[in-house]
């Protein structure tokens, strides 16, 4: 079993479009959340390649919830941030959440 740590966890965004033209509005088609940072990414890699995996690290406020859920379907890692451990059992996971560009996420103070 490997644990990798990760302690700045990261949800990352991707924001998909047909296709870029200068000078032209661009319309987002697709959203993708996916849960990131170094320590995710290297057990991610890690369980692709058939070994079992374990991640620990930070994982808090609505951000971290939202990570906590993308993470446990199908489960790879432990709760993150003291939660109860989920599944500590290798595969192909943590996979990402898509949406239409539509439910785009809107930008709100911090």
């Amino acid at each position: 079993m490997i644990l990798t740590v990760t302690l700045n966890t990261a949800l990352d965004i991707t924001y998909r479009t047909s296709a870029l033209v200068p000078h032209t509005t661009h319309r987002v088609s697709e959203v993708i959340e996916r849960p990131g940072g170094k320590g995710l990414n290297v057990a991610r890699v890690l369980a692709a390649l058939g070994h079992e995996t374990v991640v620990t690290g930070f994982a808090g406020g609505r951000t971290g919830d939202v990570l906590r859920e993308l993470l446990a379907h199908p489960a790879l890692f432990t709760g993150a941030g003291g939660g109860p451990a989920h599944g500590a059992h290798g595969g192909h996971g943590g996979g990402p959440r898509s949406r239409p560009g539509r439910d785009a996420p809107r930008s709100r103070a911090a």
